[in-house]
């Protein structure tokens, strides 16, 4: 499912600036994870349902990366 934007043609160009920009680094590091890795865990420090996943994934002997993002 795709999420439902504007196109292009109806952003400002400031706004579309801040959009294209918006986490860019956070972005490109997830890509770059997913092109290497099977499986990818992106989560938040003491998220629970996190620490289940990736601790279900170590038990079942899946390798898989973790990319921690915040916390609450």
């Amino acid at each position: 499912m795709k999420r439902k934007i504007l196109k292009e043609e109806n952003i400002g160009a400031e706004a579309l600036n801040s959009i294209v920009n918006y986490h860019v680094e956070t972005i490109n590091q997830i890509e770059q994870s997913i092109q290497k890795n099977n499986v990818v865990v992106i989560g938040m420090a003491h998220n629970p349902c996190v620490r289940k996943i990736n601790q279900a994934l170590k038990d079942a002997q899946i390798p898989f990366e973790y990319l921690e993002f915040g916390n609450y």
